[in-house]
């Protein structure tokens, strides 16, 4: 099962809207020439993953990461959205009942800024800020 669906959305004045839904990132949304928002469906989604929890929020995450990840791969830049009021972007864009916005997703072409590029990324330690601390790795067994 595939609990996602994408809106894709271009026109101004669904854009407008759904920037007045979102309380950071507003200015992208209305920047950028398109919009995509993530929903989870919950007919879709199993109770739970092996009788523990829900798997939802991971393979949505999965599958708006892999559409960033494609969108850089055509040098389009991409800025992943959470902080918005999910009732006003369920009804700006008409959506049922039982289908959520995980990701508000403004995507386009970098900013003349950049120089129309993406900002190039400086050197990182593997793990970086994002490793909560390093367990040492035994490469052989002892004796």
């Amino acid at each position: 099962l595939q609990p996602w669906r994408f809106v894709i959305v271009q026109d101004d004045e669904h854009r407008r809207q759904l920037a007045q839904a979102c309380s950071r990132g507003a200015k992208l949304v209305l920047e950028a020439p398109a919009t995509i928002v993530a929903f989870e469906v919950e007919e879709d989604i199993p109770i739970t993953v092996g009788g523990f929890m829900s798997a939802y929020p991971l393979d949505v995450a999965v599958a708006v990461s892999h559409l960033q990840l494609a969108a850089t791969a055509e040098g389009l830049g991409t800025h992943w959205i959470v902080e918005f009021n999910e009732q006003k972007v369920r009804q700006v864009l008409r959506v049922a009942d039982g289908i959520h916005p995980i990701a508000v997703i403004p995507i386009g072409f970098p900013a003349p800024a950049n120089g129309g590029a993406l900002p190039p990324r400086g050197p990182q330690e593997p793990g970086g800020d994002h490793c909560l601390r390093r367990v040492p790795v035994v490469t052989r067994r002892p004796g």
